[in-house]
């Protein structure tokens, strides 16, 4: 019996390293740094947004702001992400608004974007 109890705990003991070294790995995944830039816009229409360099992660996010058929009212918020400090050049179409800027990409900590993302960024 006794003996049942020891092999027990020694599972339970191996159970909980496994479980620590999951949770160590994912945190030190979550405080790397990325860079980041975020882009929100409302538009009134159509929009689209293109991004010039290829080294990028582009997460958007569209919420409805009207319901009206003929003019749609949209706000637009674009995340874009990069392992490494870079300066990008966008296009963009908001509505009847077309330009292009560049956007340097700022540092912050991986956990952040995910919080962005999963908070919807304008909630």
């Amino acid at each position: 019996m006794l003996r049942d109890q020891l092999g027990i705990t020694q599972e339970s003991r191996g159970m909980h390293h496994i479980a620590a070294v999951i949770l160590y790995r994912e945190y030190s995944r979550l405080m790397q740094p990325i860079y980041v830039a975020v882009l929100s816009m409302e538009c009134d229409g159509d929009y689209y947004l293109e991004v010039l360099d290829r080294d990028v992660k582009v997460i958007k996010q569209v919420k409805a702001l009207s319901s009206d058929l003929l003019r749609p009212k949209y706000r637009v918020t674009y995340i874009i992400t990069s392992e490494e400090p870079k300066t990008i050049k966008v296009r963009y179409t908001c509505g009847d608004d077309v330009s292009e800027q560049e956007i340097a990409l700022s540092k912050i900590m991986r956990y952040v974007v995910n919080l962005l993302i999963g908070l919807g960024v304008n909630a």
